[in-house]
C-alpha cells in the first residue's frame, strides 16, 4: 500500500495518526471533565477560546468581548437566532475565482483557496442564477454558526 509508495515512509504516516487520535481523545476527555464540573458539581466555568465551533458543543452561555466590553451574552441559539436570515457559505475555489463572487456574498475570510462567506437567505436565489456553483469543487451551506456570530460583532 502506502509504504510502497516512493518518498513515503508507512510508518510514519501511522505514527502521525496514532498521534492525533490520542489528542483527540485528551481533548474529548477535557470537554467531558468540564461538562461533569460544570452540570453534576454546579462549576462555573470561564472558557476563553478562538474555536467557537468546538466550544458551542459544550457551553451553555456565551458571552463576545469587543475592546474590553461585554457586547453579547446569551445561549449560542439565541445569539445564532440573530443572524438567522443569514446562510452560510463554504466555497473551496480557485485563485482567479475570487472576483467572480457577487458583492452581496460577504467573504468573512479567505485562505488557501478556502472562502467562508454569509449571504442574506433571501439572494439565494440570486445566487444560484447569478453563479454557476458546479464549477466549485467544493461549495456547502448551512445556517450561520457562533463563529459567524463573533464576526459580526468584529
Amino acid at each position: 500500500m502506502t509504504d510502497n509508495m516512493p518518498g513515503h515512509d508507512g510508518r510514519r504516516a501511522q505514527h502521525r495518526a496514532g498521534r492525533d487520535s490520542r489528542r483527540n481523545q485528551r481533548i474529548a476527555g477535557i470537554w467531558q471533565l468540564l461538562r461533569e464540573l460544570n452540570q453534576r458539581d454546579g462549576h462555573t466555568i470561564i472558557l476563553i477560546t478562538h474555536n467557537a465551533i468546538e466550544a458551542e458543543q459544550v457551553i451553555e452561555r456565551v458571552g463576545i468581548l469587543k475592546e474590553g466590553r461585554l457586547v453579547a451574552l446569551g445561549a449560542p441559539a439565541e445569539l445564532k437566532s440573530s443572524l438567522r436570515s443569514q446562510v452560510r457559505l463554504s466555497i473551496t475555489l480557485g485563485d482567479t475565482q475570487m472576483h467572480r463572487l457577487p458583492d452581496y456574498v460577504r467573504v468573512q475570510s479567505a485562505h488557501r483557496g478556502k472562502v467562508v462567506a454569509l449571504i442574506d437567505s433571501s439572494d439565494l436565489p440570486h445566487l444560484t442564477k447569478d453563479v454557476d456553483l458546479t464549477q466549485f469543487p467544493e461549495f456547502t451551506m448551512h445556517t450561520a454558526t457562533l463563529e459567524d456570530v463573533y464576526v459580526s460583532y468584529a
